[in-house]
């Protein structure tokens, strides 16, 4: 029997089981990894020793979907997977004094607002860019029989509107805390602009090869962010465990509508 690739995904690195310490962030925190079951490790056993459905009125491909889902739901809810790591929620409450943070729980996209300005700040927690290295490494340690999912940077936006105007810097986290991948004015809608993740419209100038910028003023954009608009290590480092906790949550419950989709 194939088993459906999502059976094989990695518990996220929150899991409370079986963990060790991953790649440190800017500000010197771990980012934990889980290093125990892969994700529909346990659907081998739960599926062989599941009882006959005598009367059920769905098919036995029914019937697997859903004995897999959840088993899959019953380890994510065991192991503690829904809460919110400490050090993160203590991390999201310190960033409360200069920030709001906006979180729907059915969207994928967390929206920050820098109090008393008009500074946004936005992230999907999909839009991840693996480290080629890093994926080098974690196809070494499969070998070796670990099973440990690697960190990842993620991509986030951040606008800031004056006088009808939009000031649009696309970033990623990084180790040092951000890396400027381009910057570029716009009189688009800000919100538009963040829906599109810092995706301009196709006629737009989206601004020069920022590495082809003069030093002087690439480091300035660093500075400006920092200082001005308070994209801290701090921020950075929310992004890249929020990143992790949010998409969590979007998984079990995708499960959960797959469940209810399928019964």
């Amino acid at each position: 029997m194939i088993i459906p690739a999502f059976a094989a995904r990695s518990l996220p690195r929150f899991a409370r089981a079986s963990c060790r310490a991953g790649p440190r962030l800017a500000s010197g925190r771990n980012i934990t990894r889980f290093a125990g079951a892969k994700r529909g490790s346990d659907w081998a056993a739960f599926h062989n020793g599941r009882s006959a459905h005598a009367y059920s009125t769905t098919s036995p491909l029914q019937d697997d979907i859903l004995d897999i889902v959840k088993s899959e739901i019953d380890v994510e809810v065991s192991s503690g997977n829904m809460e919110m790591p400490e050090e993160l929620s203590d991390l999201k409450r310190q960033l409360t004094v200069n920030w709001k943070i906006v979180d729907d729980e059915d969207s994928a996209t967390i929206q920050l607002y820098l109090n008393d300005k008009k500074v946004q700040l936005s992230f999907h927690c999909q839009d991840t860019v693996p480290d080629p290295l890093e994926e080098e490494e974690d196809d070494m340690e499969a070998e070796d029989g670990e099973e440990d999912e690697p960190a990842s940077d993620v991509r986030f936006t951040v606008t800031q509107t004056k006088a009808g105007k939009t000031l649009v810097f696309n970033c990623i986290t990084a180790e040092e805390g951000v890396q400027i991948e381009g910057v570029a004015t716009s009189k688009q809608d800000v919100d538009a602009i963040h829906a599109q993740q810092g995706t301009l419209e196709k006629s737009s100038y989206e601004g020069p090869e920022f590495l082809d910028l003069d030093e002087r003023l690439q480091s300035s954009f660093y500075e400006y962010l920092e200082k001005e608009l308070k994209v801290s290590s701090d921020v950075t480092d929310f992004i890249a465990m929020y990143t992790d906790y949010k998409e969590q949550q979007l998984y079990t419950q995708f499960l959960k509508d797959v469940e209810a989709m399928v019964s």
